[in-house]
């Protein structure tokens, strides 16, 4: 959608599979966009992602909640990624600011980010006082064929609740990159899982 705000306390029913719940993306000949949510919600069975931002767009968000549960399929209730039906773009960038993201069914990832290994700039993704937390066969983040720059901060808590915090993989386009940042107040739950030929840096580092 182009720029704007969402009204503060707008929910979105997701009812149908492969549900997204807000979607900032660019379109041929069209500039970025910038989608502001507050106290946004996002529910339903058929919720397969979240928020999405693709192609140098991006979503700030604060005092949300996602609550994603479709059973038919794979998902992220954070989703980023450099391409859209257009070709490769730059990346998309979240800001998750004082909100929840919970996956009730087991498929769903906390965060999957995809491409931007080209020229473009990397997705971006900062998660500051919330929870993200994967449905139970999920991991907690997961980064295909992707530059992705991450921070976590502010008592956050990211959860693989299938026993994977993060994997970093060539998803068929080339090898990922990674940079984690953590900080002391947060807490993620999980094993780092690096694909050869893919890197992952952690600050600090794992263990």
């Amino acid at each position: 959608m182009p720029d704007g705000t969402i009204a503060p306390g707008t929910t979105v029913n997701l009812a149908g599979p492969d549900g997204v719940g807000l979607l900032a993306t660019v379109e041929i000949g069209i500039r970025p966009s910038t989608v502001t949510v507050d106290n946004f919600t996002v529910n339903g069975v058929g919720g397969a992602f979240g928020l999405a931002a693709e192609t140098g767009s991006s979503i700030p968000a604060t005092n949300s909640t996602l609550v994603l549960g479709d059973p038919t399929d794979s998902g992220a209730a954070l989703y980023l990624s450099s391409l859209n039906d257009y070709g490769f773009f730059d990346g998309g960038t979240i800001n998750f600011i004082d909100s929840t993201a919970t996956s009730i069914a087991p498929n769903i990832a906390g965060v999957f980010a995809q491409y931007g290994i080209g020229t473009g700039t990397p997705n971006v993704l900062n998660i500051s006082g919330s929870s993200v937390i994967s449905g139970s066969q999920a991991v907690g983040m997961d980064a295909e064929s992707t530059n992705l720059n991450a921070t976590i901060t502010k008592n956050s808590v990211v959860t693989g609740s299938n026993g994977t915090l993060i994997q970093v993989r060539d998803g068929g386009s080339g090898p990922s990159v990674v940079n984690l940042e953590e900080d002391s107040s947060s807490i993620m739950t999980g094993a780092a899982l690096t694909e050869a030929g893919s890197t992952l840096n952690m600050t600090p580092p794992p263990g």
